[in-house]
């Protein structure tokens, strides 16, 4: 075999058994969680990111879901029946400050349209609760520093949902370039593609592919190289002219 010399542990490995997070997750499905606290949590959006943490939500025992704000109500009905949420209470933007009022809420998940993301961090951890947001947390800079910045006010965490960087693959990846094993890198190439193609509607309100997909690849270069660019040169190309769209 021609590569059979660069033979290697498998990035594709387990996590270290010593790892804390790891051994909890192992608990929970031994039934050794029993004397956990329960988590109760509200959900903002439940279109195609809101659903998959539903159904995450939705397996998890330690999670308990209170509430579901979200402004297409003509899907309440469907939604309480499929997952079962009779004890969840639903509510449109309008009459989220019930959310953020209730102190029996104790952390608050973000998976609205891109635009709404600020204004809800904000006034989560205005009102002391934990906050998980799908990327990005704002739509710029400032904005971004401002919510980390709110969150070291009041003590509580802001987690942006760069899940790669828990995948076990990409940890190994990152500690062997970091190690050296690869020598010194001088390119990386990587490409992304949104499988299925996204609504039109989604991608008018989503911040485009640069906000909503690119920016997992972006992460993932200046994490596994432990670097910031020093310069950014970017082009883009619309091969559907429907699908252009631009958002300042």
């Amino acid at each position: 075999m021609a590569t059979a010399k660069f033979k290697d542990t498998s990035p594709y490995i387990k996590l270290k058994p010593e790892d804390y997070l790891y051994k909890k997750y192992l608990e929970h499905f031994a039934l050794k969680a029993e004397n956990e606290p329960i988590i109760k949590v509200a959900l903002f959006g439940v279109g195609r990111a809101g659903t998959i943490h539903l159904a995450t939500m939705n397996s998890n025992k330690r999670v308990q879901l209170l509430y579901i704000v979200d402004d297409v109500e003509s899907n309440w009905q469907s939604l309480r029946k499929y997952w079962h949420l009779d004890n969840v209470t639903f509510l449109n933007s309008k009459q989220s400050d019930k959310v953020f009022k209730d102190p029996n809420v104790d952390a608050v998940f973000v998976a609205s349209p891109t635009y709404t993301h600020e204004g809800i961090v904000i006034k989560a951890l205005e009102a002391k609760k934990a906050v998980f947001c799908e990327k990005p947390i704002a739509e710029d800079r400032p904005n971004t520093v401002k919510c980390y910045e709110m969150a070291k006010k009041v003590g509580k965490p802001l987690f942006s949902a760069f899940n790669r960087r828990f995948d076990p693959s990409y940890s190994n990846l990152k500690e062997r370039v970091r190690k050296g094993e690869v020598g010194h890198v001088h390119m990386i190439k990587t490409v992304s593609r949104d499988s299925p193609l996204p609504s039109l509607d989604y991608l008018k309100v989503s911040g485009a592919i640069f906000h909503d997909c690119l920016v997992h690849d972006i992460d993932m270069i200046t994490w596994v190289l432990g670097e910031l660019p020093d310069k950014m040169v970017i082009a883009d190309l619309y091969l559907l002219e429907d699908y252009k769209v631009d958002r300042e």
